[in-house]
């Protein structure tokens, strides 16, 4: 149920929040949210950056002459 809500094991009923326990609670959620979008980008920029520097390095590869 979405109007359950747990804090240090105890459960409440976000309906019976007040105003300002609703917007705090809103505020939890969208910063949870806000964090958990972050990572995913970050992990997906490092994905990103391994690729980009295999494809240099197979770049470099050929670019250098045998000795």
């Amino acid at each position: 149920d979405m109007s359950k809500v747990t804090l240090d094991s105890i459960e409440y009923n976000s309906e019976d929040f007040t105003e300002g326990q609703q917007k705090i609670l809103g505020e939890i959620v969208y910063n949870k949210n806000l964090a958990s979008n972050l990572s995913y980008q970050v992990t997906s920029l490092n994905v990103v950056s391994e690729i980009l520097s295999d494809k240099l390095k197979a770049s470099l590869a050929e670019d250098k002459p045998d000795d």
